[in-house]
């Protein structure tokens, strides 16, 4: 049985189509293997073969060898056919990675202007949101000034018809109250107040007074004359 040696680039990660851990290479012409050594060699276990395009060769008998008559079998005739599919396969392989390439880099260009595209749209709507919002206040805002205005103005109607309701009600009012206190006292001139009450009373006190020393003397007179 083959053996094979693995390659310390087997743990290598491929990156190409076709990628080998370890170099092909020719097998060894044995002409006979012992029984037991091919035996042997099973029971040990499954082989790990390196190179990943490497098949299992099958033991059967001598067929390590061939030999091809030139009347029979015409290599460089017999081979032209396979080099071409196999041109042909590497040659359709690389057009595919090529192709596959130009789609993703094309698919590449188409994400990343759509991003883009979706990004202005995402910033246009967020713009025109703003705009709407701001709207929105603005004519709430003037709604509510609105309102205040009128509110004010009501008030400041209802404080004009009051106040003249109120000139109209007091236009009469106002005098007959005014004389109504000046009658009573509450309103007068000072000077006539200080003559009544402060120098009036003053003369007609010294005046009874006089009079009573009058008085008096006349009664002491008469009498002495009674006397």
């Amino acid at each position: 049985m083959t053996s094979v040696i693995l390659s310390q680039e087997a743990s290598s990660i491929p990156t190409r189509t076709y990628s080998y851990s370890s170099r092909p290479r020719a097998v060894q012409i044995k002409k006979h293997y012992p029984r037991s050594t091919v035996t042997s060699d099973l029971e040990d276990g499954p082989v790990r073969y390196g190179n990943l395009m490497y098949d299992r060769r099958v033991v059967r008998g001598n067929t390590y060898a061939a030999q091809t008559l030139p009347w029979l079998f015409d290599f460089d005739l017999e081979v032209i056919p396979v080099v071409q599919v196999l041109v042909g396969k590497c040659i359709e392989q690389a057009c595919l990675e090529v192709t596959e390439e130009e789609e993703l880099a094309n698919l590449h260009a188409h994400q990343i202007a759509y991003q883009e595209l979706r990004n202005a749209e995402i910033a246009e709507m967020q713009r025109l949101e703003a705009r709407e919002r701001r709207h929105k206040e603005e004519k709430e805002r003037r709604k509510a000034q609105q309102a205040e205005t009128k509110l004010l103005q009501s008030a400041v109607s209802e404080k004009v018809g009051a106040r003249a309701f109120a000139l109209q009600y007091l236009s009469n009012l106002i005098p007959a109250v005014f004389n109504s206190l000046q009658r009573k006292g509450f309103y007068y001139d000072q000077i006539l107040r200080e003559v009544e009450h402060g120098f009036l009373p003053y003369v007609i006190n010294g005046i009874d007074l006089r009079i009573e020393k009058r008085m008096l003397g006349r009664i002491m007179t008469d009498c002495k004359l009674i006397e």
